[in-house]
């Protein structure tokens, strides 16, 4: 069984993951089919809304890598980690996630908010 770390570094992963099954794949490992996903600027619940929005950010930025950058700080069923979107060697934006975490070990809702 994966680690909190690892389920979330999978799903990090998926961020930058330009082909779609390969995207899902990792999706797949990391969030359950109704995950739910929330930040300032969309709310979309399910797994296939989360791949499509990933997809569409991938669009957008091109190149562009979503990095964690601490440690994962879990208690009970909830986490919370620092991240940094980087191109070219250059922070673009940086932020942090709070997660539910289901009973099978995946991010079961993912709440995000920028920092900077």
């Amino acid at each position: 069984m994966a680690t909190l770390t690892e389920i979330v570094d999978v799903y990090c992963a998926a961020w930058n993951a330009p082909d779609p099954q390969r995207r899902r794949e990792l999706l797949e490992q990391s969030v359950p089919v109704t995950v739910r996903y929330t930040d300032r600027g969309v709310d979309v619940t399910g797994l296939d809304a989360l791949a499509d929005h990933l997809g569409a950010v991938l669009e957008r930025r091109p190149g562009a890598q979503v990095l964690r950058t601490s440690e994962v700080d879990a208690h009970h069923d909830v986490a919370r980690f620092d991240w940094h979107v980087v191109r070219d060697g250059s922070e673009l934006v940086r932020g942090v996630d709070f997660v539910d975490v289901d009973a099978d070990g995946r991010l079961a809702r993912v709440v995000g908010f920028l920092t900077g």
